[in-house]
């Protein structure tokens, strides 16, 4: 199942360009028929950009629970996070329950924030309100993510190659003025 979270928004050097943002696994880029075709995605992707380490996040005053399961705050079937999250707990044999489910950050950021569940986020994406969850309450460590983008670079205009440029910058620089919140 694909989840999406689709945004248009206006690149600031190239205003005539609209880009659509799409949160969704990628499976098989070389399927696409579009001419301008550009994917930004996790773990399947032909030039790494970034790696990230996920980690679990929970409200301030969120206490792990081991008789009951875990509330999962995810993203729809097919998010690489989801499924990290759940593997990371079924080997463990640590029971889970989602009990929220969003296709966009700010909903999952919002349910962790207010004690509704637990989730994985990255350093960048924890918020004030928000603390780590720890492997010794429960939560072992989870795989990383490597953040990459496909494009059709021999059919890219001047202006295409210009805004992968941007785009390949802003990946590179994503993360870098992350303040890390203490566990």
């Amino acid at each position: 199942m694909e989840t999406t979270d689709t945004r248009a928004c206006s690149h600031s050097l190239l205003p005539e360009i609209v880009v659509d943002v799409t949160n969704s696994p990628v499976q098989n880029p070389a399927s696409w028929k579009s001419t301008l075709a550009l994917a930004f995605c996790c773990l399947v992707a032909t030039r790494v950009f970034a790696s990230r380490q996920p980690i679990w996040a929970a409200a301030e005053g969120f206490v792990a629970q081991p008789d009951r399961p875990v509330p999962l705050g995810a993203h729809l079937e097919g998010c690489d996070y989801r499924a990290r999250m759940i593997g990371a707990l079924e080997q463990i044999g640590r029971r889970w329950k989602v009990v929220y489910q969003s296709p966009g950050i700010s909903g999952l950021q919002n349910a962790v924030a207010s004690g509704l569940c637990v989730t994985a986020l990255t350093q960048a994406t924890l918020l004030p309100g928000m603390r780590q969850l720890t492997e010794a309450e429960g939560f072992p460590p989870l795989d990383s993510l490597r953040i990459g983008m496909f494009y059709k670079h021999p059919r890219l205009s001047a202006t295409g190659l210009v805004l992968v440029s941007e785009l390949v910058a802003s990946l590179e620089s994503v993360g870098s003025g992350v303040r890390v919140v203490p566990n």
